[in-house]
């Protein structure tokens, strides 16, 4: 079972599936996150629906203009194109099963966000990496504090340049190995 480990903070991913098992129908994991550790900044995934079960703790989700609080056992689905986040309420150990259909790339962004963080040593990705690994995924993913039209014309740009200048510590979709 492949797992990642966040360096900086301890939070872990476990695949129960990956891509490759479901053949790209889904893709199943268990994010471990500790005490104090905030969930990811607000995001959408275009084509994507996402289904979030607590397992241990309470988790708060936003998704679009809702805010649910689930107890473990409970859950919660994100309908595609809809910007979402999640983090723990009671700032303890926050256990999450996550299921994105179909799995498209996101088993790449994962663990590619995971590498450029541990190889900065921080809680989140590079810049350049993040503008990099937005751009392979073609549209499949969009922060929302920065505006689309930078992250489809502005991004590629930057990651092309920090390419060249050998600035990304990621790996492309093309060299990624499900």
């Amino acid at each position: 079972m492949k797992r990642l480990t966040l360096e900086a903070t301890g939070e872990t991913t476990t695949f129960l599936k990956t891509t490759k098992e479901t053949d790209g129908k889904y893709l199943e994991v268990v994010i471990d996150q500790l005490p104090g550790q905030k969930g990811p900044s607000s995001h959408k995934h275009t084509q994507q629906t996402e289904y979030f079960e607590v397992i241990e703790g309470l988790a708060e989700v936003i998704s679009g203009n809702k805010k649910v609080i689930l107890q473990p056992g409970e859950s919660f689905t994100i309908p595609e194109n809809t910007y979402h986040t999640y983090s723990s309420v009671d700032q303890k150990r926050l256990k999450l099963k996550v299921k994105l259909k179909p799995a498209f790339d996101m088993e790449y962004f994962l663990e590619q966000t995971y590498v450029s963080a541990n190889a900065h040593h921080s809680e989140n990705a590079s810049f350049l990496d993040n503008c990099y690994m937005i751009t392979e995924m073609k549209g499949q993913y969009f922060q929302e504090s920065i505006p689309i039209f930078i992250q489809k014309k502005v991004y590629p740009l930057i990651a092309k340049i920090a390419k060249r200048l050998a600035l990304i510590t990621v790996k492309g979709i093309k060299d990624y190995e499900l």
